[in-house]
């Protein structure tokens, strides 16, 4: 298991984001985890730079 706080961020029109529940998917692999999707498809960073930059910040603060 993973012992460090997990961050996993998704896009919600993604593959990933309408197929899965990503948040019980990881917390198989670890205790610590955090995370939401977001309103867009694959590219975060790019489609919403503003909140992939907010969640960082909040995360890396907690």
């Amino acid at each position: 298991m993973i012992e460090a706080p997990l961050l996993a961020l998704w896009g919600e029109h993604s593959f990933v984001g309408r197929h899965y529940d990503v948040l019980d998917v990881w917390r198989e692999y670890a205790w610590d985890v955090r995370g939401e999707a977001l309103s867009c498809d694959h590219y975060l960073p790019e489609e919403r730079p503003d909140e992939v930059a907010a969640a960082l910040r909040d995360f890396f603060r907690s």
